[in-house]
């Protein structure tokens, strides 16, 4: 099988440009006459109402990071005269080839609704957004829905990834640790801005999906962020997610989002190398244009641990009682990676007994795979990508989910979930004939409108019934409640995995047993080989 991206495994963010239709648009009409000039720290920014909202966008959080200011700590915005416009987003961060990339990128939307609330500030809710650190942009998302049907402030983030944001030298202050950091700046400006926006700065939620759930969750153990964030909410993402050897495709090596500083700052050399510098040259480093950087993203895939910013691997941080207690919802889809069963097809890639046995024992050893396989039989027939792929999506993310909220339910209050809607328009398009289920990142959809998406296979605009709909709406009032109050409502009980509000139509308050459901203690008993 061809080694895929982790862009390619977590479904891709594509900023299509297809229409809306089918989706759940709220206010996601064209910008009209801007009416909304709000003082920042750094100046003036003026935004733009759409529909029932204000929207301000790619409003800097921090000073560019070019140039000699490539791979530094964020430093604060140098204040500019008079009107900035905050009309159309920002540019996104480098990923990918870089094109329509730029790396002045630290830059974040507000969405709030156009009416004031009559006293005090609403709840803020800060958008980390996915890619496993290595694509993605805070734009993606239109937030409107839950801007207004909550009163709540939504803020999306963008921040470096890849090579710019986990680069790492020996002595190099900051090394691995610029995307987090970039966050951290993101949250002290909420903290001295939002005001402004009518926002409240002492009630603020860090949310985030995947690669930022993983940020998120990275937070609760920074000493940094310590009094920058009052809740979270970690969605198919945490502190400890890990894939095994072949989980990123044969031949790949085991991981997680996380390693120590040396390992960086190797990798940060050989890097260094390879582009013509000397490890030490930094003037030279910075020199070398944006693209020929990018060539060399897909080694920076993990955050510094043994840093300021990570003083220990975070989910050790996390079951030791270290991190900041702040209350939290986390949870995860039911079918975690399914979608990859069906590029496998598309794909046209065929996956035996045999190969399934061999691609388990290259992440488990042979006895190992023996006995993951006798929980996820392959087919008699046709081929075994889809127990391949749900024994990767319990092992690397629901189980991990599980441990960590279980791990934070010891000491803070925790609310668990699994989205579980079987029927959910998928994230990543899947042939009509492949039941993916309720897959990775189904469940933005039902929080937030994204352009081009929900489509099918063929690129035609999926709809939503009447429950589904139903459904977003209960899982905002979810959402934005927690922001409010630090309790979701709606009969939703405190629990780790072994009582997960089932989200889907129809369930009501149903709960599941996801640690049982997804073999978590079985999970517990298999060792990764390395």
């Amino acid at each position: 099988m061809s080694r895929l991206t982790w862009a390619q495994r977590r479904p891709a963010i594509v900023l299509a440009t297809l229409p809306l239709a089918g989706t759940l648009a709220c206010g996601t009409g064209t910008p009209q006459a801007p009416d909304a000039v709000v003082r920042t720290t750094g100046g003036l920014v003026r935004g733009a109402a759409s529909g029932a909202v204000l929207r301000y966008y790619g409003v800097p959080y921090a000073a560019p990071p070019t140039g000699a200011r490539r791979w530094r700590p964020p430093a604060p915005v140098a204040p500019w005269a008079g009107v900035r416009p905050a009309l159309r987003p920002g540019r996104p961060c480098p990923q990918g080839t870089g094109a329509g990339d730029a790396e002045d990128c630290l830059h974040l939307d507000v969405t709030v609704p156009r009416t004031r609330p009559a006293r005090g500030g609403r709840p803020v809710l800060v958008w980390l957004h996915g890619d496993g650190f290595q694509g993605g942009t805070g734009s993606e998302i239109d937030p409107a829905r839950m801007a207004v049907r909550g009163g709540v402030a939504v803020v999306s983030v963008d921040f470096r990834l890849g090579i710019f944001g986990l680069f790492g030298l020996p002595g190099l202050p900051g090394s691995g640790t610029f995307t987090l950091q970039d966050q951290q700046a993101a949250l002290r400006w909420v903290r001295a801005n939002i005001g402004a926006f009518g926002g409240d700065p002492r009630n603020v939620t860090l949310f985030g999906q995947s690669g930022g759930a993983v940020g998120a969750c990275a937070q609760l153990t920074s000493p940094p962020a310590a009094g920058l964030f009052d809740k979270v909410i970690l969605q198919s993402g945490s502190c400890a997610v890990r894939w095994p050897a072949g989980g990123m495709g044969t031949g790949t090596p085991a991981g997680s989002f996380f390693r120590p500083v040396a390992d960086v700052a190797r990798s940060g050399g050989a890097a260094a190398r390879a582009l013509g510098c000397a490890p030490a040259d930094l003037a030279c480093l910075r020199r070398v244009p944006m693209t020929k950087v990018l060539a060399h993203n897909g080694e920076f895939t993990a955050a510094a641990t043994g840093t300021p910013t990570l003083p220990e691997e975070p989910a050790a941080a996390i079951h030791a009682g270290r991190f900041h207690p702040v209350p939290a919802i986390s949870g995860h889809t039911r079918d975690e990676l399914t979608f990859l069963a069906a590029l496998m097809r598309v794909q046209g890639l065929p996956l035996g007994r045999r190969r399934y046995l061999a691609r388990l024992a290259e992440g488990f050893g042979t006895g190992g795979a023996r006995r993951v396989a006798a929980l996820y039989p392959p087919p008699a027939k046709g081929d075994a990508w889809v127990p391949l792929y749900r024994a990767y999506g319990d092992r690397m993310f629901v189980c991990s989910q599980i441990e960590t909220g279980d791990a934070l339910a010891r000491r803070v209050p925790v609310y668990s979930y699994e989205f579980a809607d079987e029927k959910a328009p998928p994230y990543s398009p899947t042939p009509t004939d492949f039941p993916a289920g309720a897959t990775h990142a189904a469940e933005l959809l039902y929080l937030f409108d994204i352009k081009g998406k929900p489509v099918d296979f063929a690129g035609r605009p999926l709809t939503y019934t009447p429950a589904q709909r139903a459904l977003a709406t209960t899982m905002i009032d979810y959402w934005t409640s927690f922001a409010r109050t630090g309790r979701p409502g709606g009969g939703w009980r405190r629990g780790g995995g072994s009582s997960e509000l089932v989200l889907a139509p129809g369930a009501a308050t149903a709960t599941v047993d996801g640690a049982a459901e997804h073999r978590c203690g079985f999970w517990r008993t298999v060792a990764d080989r390395r």
